[in-house]
């Protein structure tokens, strides 16, 4: 089988080589061409900013969940130290 084969220099020669080297030289080109036109397509992914939550406290940008967690911990720390009538009354406040 014979082969053109471009060298680092930009020489193009042709070589014979057996069938399964030759095989071996075309598939390694086709699979380089397909890499290339997968890196140089558009880009196909989607951004998440582009996207419209349910729930936007979640994910807007001020937002930091860890923050939240230990918050939400110190308040219920906090809530541990009344008696069950001031935890029920701080309750009820808060739902309104």
């Amino acid at each position: 089988m014979k082969i053109e084969y471009k060298d680092a220099d930009g020489r193009v020669m042709e070589l014979d080589v057996s069938d399964e080297i030759g095989q071996f030289y075309l598939s390694s080109v086709e699979e380089a061409e397909k890499s290339d036109r997968r890196n140089t397509r558009p880009d196909r992914h989607t951004s998440l900013e582009t996207l419209v939550y349910e729930d936007q406290r979640f994910f807007a940008s001020a937002s930091n969940p860890m923050k939240e967690a230990v918050e939400d911990c110190e308040v219920e720390r906090l809530l541990s130290c009344l008696n069950d009538r001031q935890r029920e009354l701080v309750r009820r406040c808060a739902m309104r």
